[in-house]
Order: structure tokens, then C-alpha cells, then sequence
């Protein structure tokens, strides 16, 4: 079964992807390194033994860009989705508190919108 995993390489994301794969899950990431780094992605794959690493993809794109989400579902079929893209400093959603709801709740709408045209429920 293949997952994807918007914000994946994330905090959460990454320690997620890795009980994915534990539970023998394909795995594909979106992630637009906003606030992480591709060397987590990295470190992901030297956590699990080599045949698994080779069952990650890790996408550069934005949950925000419908052509991004709608470019992956149209190439893979995904059995679910774990949606963890979003924004992490609390000072800074004091201070902009627009962009942590445009973030979350456009890229929320977006996922759910491309799930339901690709019939992907879960």
C-alpha cells in the first residue's frame, strides 16, 4: 500500500515515515522545506534498512499548489494520506497568524479536493 505524507519531512513527519515504514508501507513525501530541511528525508532512509529506503519519494511542493497535489495523484494511487504540512514557530503565528491559516486551511481544502477527484477516502 503507498501513503502520502504531506509535511513529511517534518518532525512529526519524518518519525511517521519511519513507522510506515516499519509497517511496510510505500511511502511518498510532499514537502516544500519551508521550515525543514531535505537531510531529515536523509536521515530517514539511513534509519531503515536499505530495501525499505527505496520504497520513499520525496517530492518538492507546496499542499497550497493544486497542480502540485494534482500532478501526484494522477502518477500514483494512494491508499491513504497523513496530512502534516504546516507551519511550527509560535511566535511567529502571533505575528502572522494569516499565513499559519492560509498554510493549513488552504492546503487542507486543496488535499481533500484532489483526494475526493482521485477517490482516495482514507
Amino acid at each position: 500500500k503507498t501513503i502520502l505524507v504531506t509535511g513529511g519531512a517534518g518532525f512529526i513527519g519524518t518519525h511517521r515515515v519511519v513507522q510506515l515504514f516499519n509497517e511496510c508501507f510505500k511511502v511518498l513525501i510532499i514537502n516544500n522545506l519551508n521550515n525543514s530541511i531535505i537531510e531529515a528525508v536523509d536521515r530517514v532512509k539511513e534509519l531503515v534498512v536499505p530495501e525499505l529506503s527505496k520504497k520513499l519519494q520525496f517530492n518538492l511542493g507546496d499542499s497550497r499548489n493544486r497542480d502540485n497535489l494534482d500532478k501526484l495523484f494522477s502518477k500514483t494511487k494512494f491508499d491513504a494520506v497523513i496530512h502534516f504540512a504546516s507551519l511550527k514557530a509560535v511566535g511567529e503565528s502571533f505575528d502572522n497568524p494569516r499565513q499559519y491559516f492560509d498554510n493549513k486551511l488552504i492546503g487542507t481544502i486543496n488535499l481533500y479536493e484532489i483526494m475526493a477527484k482521485y477517490n482516495c477516502k482514507k
